[in-house]
């Protein structure tokens, strides 16, 4: 299992290789009917329906992270460091509101989501004739 996770680190057709590994396996010893249950079967659907989604030397070549490590740092700075303080208590719609705009804040987007903000919420103010 770990040389298939190598192998997915470094080569874009990785999940081809594992799969080809995985199919003599795939069958009843005895009988050589396709077992449609069990860790193998699992491990061939999953490859299947996500492939897509594992090209994971790609998005290394890329720079991009690859693991959940930097998922959950967000996660933890996010949420954990402003909704967990002390004596803090949340209602469901502020705490909600409180993340959005600290997510805003952590990705340094705050300032174009605030000129659109507020670009929305200006209206035209027209003088009356005296």
């Amino acid at each position: 299992m770990a040389g298939w996770r190598r192998l997915l680190e470094r080569r874009k057709d990785a999940v081809t290789q594992i799969l080809a590994d995985l199919e003599p396996h795939w069958c009843d010893p005895v009988d050589g009917s396709v077992v449609k249950h069990g860790p193998i079967h699992e491990a061939i659907t999953y490859l299947t329906n996500h492939a897509h989604r594992m090209n994971y030397a790609g998005a290394r070549a890329k720079g991009l992270p690859i693991g959940n490590g930097t998922v959950e740092a967000t996660c933890k700075s996010l949420i954990g460091v402003r909704m967990k303080r002390a004596g803090s208590r949340w209602k469901q719609d502020t705490g909600d509101h409180v993340i959005k705009l600290r997510a805003l804040a952590l990705s340094h987007q705050w300032d174009a989501a605030m000129s659109r903000f507020f670009a929305t919420q200006r209206t035209a103010v027209r003088a009356l004739a005296a």
